[in-house]
Parts: structure tokens; sequence; C-alpha cells
């Protein structure tokens, strides 16, 4: 079985990015069995949030072909989980209809993406000899007909609907979107994926705010299509749908863009009605709807490289449900919630202990502490004598993960924390949005987790004191090493990258058994 996600727009990809950070860390239903084939549509191509999601989701693609194999069984490990392009699932004759150039992003012709909303739908030739002239009327009654530029400008005209260009999305405009989104028919990506790839027993998913364009257009477009095809109208879908959770700064004289947060609600009423009314909720198994009451404000960026938002906890949230779908026997809608609703800010007692905290934020502690290790004693040249789960039995023949062919290996393991640590302090920005503070910015052992100290004061004299320090991680690595690499293991000791994160599992949980003893958790 496998789990098709469509992630429709910047909000969508932000979810992405939040679920790429919670199947490194290993969290409850993860697997090399549950492949997650995950497909980004996004008419703003050069969209900053869109391609650092893509790059980063590239990292953990590689992370994890470069350590596992199919037929392996780990479960809730590092990067165990598989993320694919829709390539992957590909023979070599249906790759032969891809694009090329495309990853995790499905391919969007030129004439979609490069041209006007007038262009797209043949305004030019309407009202030409009285030939559709009802037609063009109408048009220009719905549609503001502004110039696509300011005049005597190169800015685009943040007013313009029926002329502007579509290479920027539709900028918040869903009545564009859901036209102009039928176009992902003709999308072979899109055609090969119903066609000959998701089965009857697949999942599929789709991510998309309610409050911009494209997510909101491409929500209903999408379970139509797929209702249209005997094999993604019997899989279980559902929608994991954003309700508003940030504002944007207000357009002013300085600022062109077309985005304006104070129409986020209406549009909501909107397209929940325009659900409604046209029966989609019958077309998807689970409806999650996930929003907050914004905080504070992004800048006001409405579109290409300058749009990256930071990271925020409804995002994250939104992933959740995603992995929580996965394993989802149930249908029907569902309300994301949290234990302790704080306005200053959120810590990880605003997550429910077995439905949310177990499942997801403590999986993700585990993977914070072992990256600060990865830090600072494999990726900062450390080694003794006992280190053999880092230099191998050279006896035996077993390699390890500090062999030298493994440093693209290493270097992929560093770009991964960097992209983590990064996420970590967004999440934490109190400056644009509820904060989020789950960790704290150090590479102290006992200082890592903002929840929890990982030391212990000792009585008299400093007995039955305790710290966290590089022996435990460093000892049940080797352990686990040894255990793994006897001849009778065989092809496994030729497999350094996943024998490193076989031990990683065993160390995070000698780890939180001494944190439990320790009564630290």
């Amino acid at each position: 079985m496998s789990t098709y996600i469509f992630a429709v727009g910047g909000s969508g990809v932000r979810v992405l990015r939040a679920l790429t950070m919670l199947l490194a860390s290993g969290c409850k239903g993860t697997s090399v069995g549950n492949e997650i084939v995950a497909n980004v549509i996004d008419y703003d191509t050069t969209n900053g949030d869109k391609e650092r999601t893509v790059e980063l989701m590239k990292t953990y693609h590689a992370l994890h072909k470069g350590a596992y194999r199919s037929t392996d069984t780990d479960q809730e490990q590092f990067f165990c989980n598989p993320l694919m392009m829709l390539r992957d699932k590909c023979d070599a004759a249906q790759r032969e209809s891809l694009n090329g150039q495309a990853t995790f992003d499905l391919h969007l012709s030129p004439d979609a993406t490069n041209q006007t909303f007038a262009q797209y739908i043949g305004y030019g030739s309407l009202g030409l000899g009285n030939n559709n002239l009802e037609t063009k009327e109408l048009l220009d009654s719905l549609y503001d007909t502004s110039d696509e530029k300011n005049p005597g400008t190169s800015d685009d005209n943040p007013k313009a609907e029926l002329h502007m260009n579509l290479h920027k999305g539709f900028r918040g405009c869903p009545s564009l979107g859901c036209i102009v989104t039928k176009h992902l028919e003709q999308s072979s990506e899109l055609q090969l994926a119903v066609s000959a790839l998701i089965q009857p027993n697949d999942r599929i998913v789709i991510i998309g705010s309610l409050f911009g364009g494209t997510g909101a257009s491409g929500i209903p477009m999408l379970l139509d299509y797929f209702d249209g095809h005997p094999n993604t109208q019997a899989a279980r879908k559902a929608v994991i749908a954003l309700m508003p959770y940030f504002n944007v700064a207000p357009p002013d004289g300085s600022n062109k863009s077309a985005i304006d947060s104070n129409t986020f609600i209406a549009k909501v009423k909107a397209a929940i009605s325009a659900y409604s009314n046209g029966g989609i909720y019958n077309q998807a198994n689970c409806f999650y709807y996930v929003g907050d009451e914004p905080k504070n404000t992004f800048a006001n960026v409405d579109g290409q490289a300058g749009q990256k938002n930071d990271a925020h906890y409804v995002e994250l949230a939104g992933a959740m449900c995603v992995l929580d779908f996965i394993t989802q026997a149930n249908n029907g809608g569902f309300e994301v919630g949290l234990a302790d609703w704080n306005d200053n800010g959120l810590t990880k007692d605003s997550f429910y202990r077995a439905e949310s905290y177990d499942r997801f934020i403590h999986p993700m502690a585990r993977f914070k502490l072992f990256s600060t290790f990865c830090k600072n004693y494999l990726l900062n040249g450390k080694s003794n004598p006992k280190d053999i789960w880092l230099n191998g039995i050279a006896a035996r023949g077993c390699k390890a993960i500090g062999d030298p062919n493994c440093r693209g290996y290493r270097d992929l393991i560093s770009k991964f924390i960097i992209e983590f640590d990064t996420w970590i302090k967004e999440l934490a920005n109190a400056n644009s949005h509820r904060p989020l503070t789950l960790f704290n910015d150090t590479n102290d052992y006992k200082n890592v987790w903002k929840f929890c100290e990982l030391h212990k004061a000792g009585g008299f004299w400093g007995i039955g004191s305790w710290e966290i320090k590089d022996e435990h991680f460093t000892k049940p690595l080797t352990d686990q090493y040894n255990q793994d690499t006897p001849a009778a293991q065989g092809a496994i000791v030729d497999r350094p990258e996943y024998l490193f994160w076989r031990g990683s599992k065993h160390t995070m949980d000698e780890i939180d058994n001494e944190l439990r003893k320790q009564k630290l958790i």
C-alpha cells in the first residue's frame, strides 16, 4: 500500500516540509513498507517555499535510499519511511512520459504558467464582430479589467484579475484558479498516476488552504478528477484543509502585492459553502480542518522566490493529520485541537499525551538529541579506539559510517540537520506567529530539550549526580554494531549507512530507558 500526497499551493508545500521532518524523526506509524509518494502542485513555479521544500525532500530521499532497501522491515527509525517521487513508482517505459527535470513537483506546461488569465481563456477573441459579445461583457463584470502592469512601470498591478499573469500562481483568487486548475487534467504525470500507478488499496491525501487561490480551487478539482477513475475512486482519500492561520502586511504604496488577509475569512466561507453544495464531502473519506487565530503578520510577498515564510505550528499539525490518516480506519471530519491553548506560546504540554505528544513530539525530541550528537561527534571529527560503529572492524571487513566512501552520505546528514534546526528556530519565532518552543539553540546535551534538563544534581560530594554525555551515544552504537556485524548477517556488513540508523534507534531507546530510570521523563 502507498500513500499519494498532492500538496497544492504554498500552504500545502509548507505542510510537506513539516511532514518531512516528522518522517526523519521516525514517528509512530513510519516504516520501510509505508511508501509515501509526494507531489507538489504550484503554478508559482519559482515559489521560495516550494523550492526549499523540494530540496529538503530530495535530501531526505537520498538519505533513505542510501541506507534502506525495500526488503527491510525496520519501523519508527530515523529516515526509514520511503518518501518517493512519482518516477520511483514507474517502470522504464512509464518514465518516458514524465518531464525529465521534474522531481517531486508535477510538471506544468509553460502555457499554464506564463500567460495572463485573459490569454488562457481566449478573452482577446471575444466580442470581435459581435462574436460572443455577451460572454465578454459577463467576464468584464465579474473580473477587474485593470492592466497587467501598473501604467508606466514594469511592476505587477495588484488589482489586475482578468489580465493577471499566472506566473505567480493565482495570488489569492480562487475564482481564477478554479478555471485554470482544470488544466491539471492534461498533466501527463497526473494521467499516469490515475491510470497506472494508484491502486484501489492505496491512499490519497490532498493538502491545501481554503483562503488562497491555488489550494481552494485545486482541492475540489482533484477530488472530481480522482472520482472519475475506478482505481482512484476506490482509494481512501483525505483532505487536509488549512484555515487562515496567519496575516500578511496590508498592501500599501510600497507593497504591490495582490494578497489581502482581510479577505481570508470571506474566502473560507465561500469555499466551504461551495464544497457543501458541490457534494465533495462525499468524495473524501476524511476531512481535517486545521487553523489558528492569526497573532502576527508575515511579510506580504505574492509569489516567486521571495515567498518563503517562517514555519508555523499549524503546518506541523497538518503533517500530523497526514500520518493520522495513514493509520485512520474511521471516516468523517476532524478538527485539530491542543491541550493547552496559550496566547504567549506553545510548549510540549500543549499537546495531548497519547494523541500527539507520544506519537509526534517525543520522536522529534529523540531526533533533535541524536542530531546534536551527530554535530558534536560524528560530523566534528571526534573518535576513540572503541568506536567500531564509526571506524568499522577491519578484521571482519565490516564497514562503518566513518568510512571515506561514506563522506558524501555524512554531508547529506549534515545538510538535513541544518535544515531541521532552521525549521525548529522558525517554529519558535515569536515575531511572526504564536511560537512553539520545544528545544534550545545549543549543542550542550543537558539543555537541548526546552522541557527537560538532561541532568540530575547529586547529593553530598556529587554522589548520585547524572548528566548525559558522549558515551551515552557511543557505547550503545558500538553494542548494536557488534551485534549487527557477525558473518551470519551476510550483506548487512556492506551497508554502513543502514547500520548507523539501526544503531541510532537502539541508542535512543537506551537513552529513553536511562531518562526514565533517572525520573527525568
